[in-house]
């Protein structure tokens, strides 16, 4: 991977006219590519951002507090 990417790089700069045809349709699809890209980045970092945030140190957040059941009592005046 690390011969990879410099030999891409060069043969990308070094490379002929290509005499192609790029339709106005492939600049919609970089950027769909491009904005599902960064939707899929933050709904990662919304699923895991717990675990992130336990590993560079951060105390994680305490569990919310059981909400109290509600009581069984019925309001005399209410009841008909």
């Amino acid at each position: 991977m690390r011969l990879l990417a410099p030999l891409l790089l060069v043969s990308l700069l070094l490379s002929l006219d290509a005499h192609a045809y790029v339709d106005p349709g492939t600049g919609s699809v970089l950027l769909q590519i491009l904005l599902g890209g960064f939707a899929g980045l933050a709904l990662f970092g919304k699923l895991f951002w717990r675990r992130v945030t336990e590993l560079f140190g951060r105390k994680p957040l305490p569990p919310p507090a059981a909400a109290p059941a509600p009581s069984d009592s019925r309001d005399v005046k209410n009841d008909r």
